[in-house]
């Protein structure tokens, strides 16, 4: 292998590494997929929480209207 197909090799493998360092940064800073991931968890949150008051009030709407019929 002779010097100069050493260093045009080298050069080349930088090349190719900063290029791929470069892609990872602005991967790394690209945040568009984050902030519809937020809202999703956002979204799950407000529906458990929904869904956690809906049942705790229908099941105290049962026993009121369980009471209601009693006294009828």
């Amino acid at each position: 292998m002779s010097f100069r197909y050493a260093c045009v090799r080298r050069l080349l493998a930088g090349a190719r590494d900063s290029r791929a360092i470069e892609r990872t940064k602005a991967f790394l800073r690209d945040d568009e997929g984050a902030t519809m991931v937020e809202y999703g968890l956002m979204v799950a949150l407000i529906a458990i929480v929904c869904i956690g008051a809906v049942t705790t009030i229908g099941t105290n709407l049962n026993l009121v209207f369980s009471d209601i019929a009693a006294a009828i």
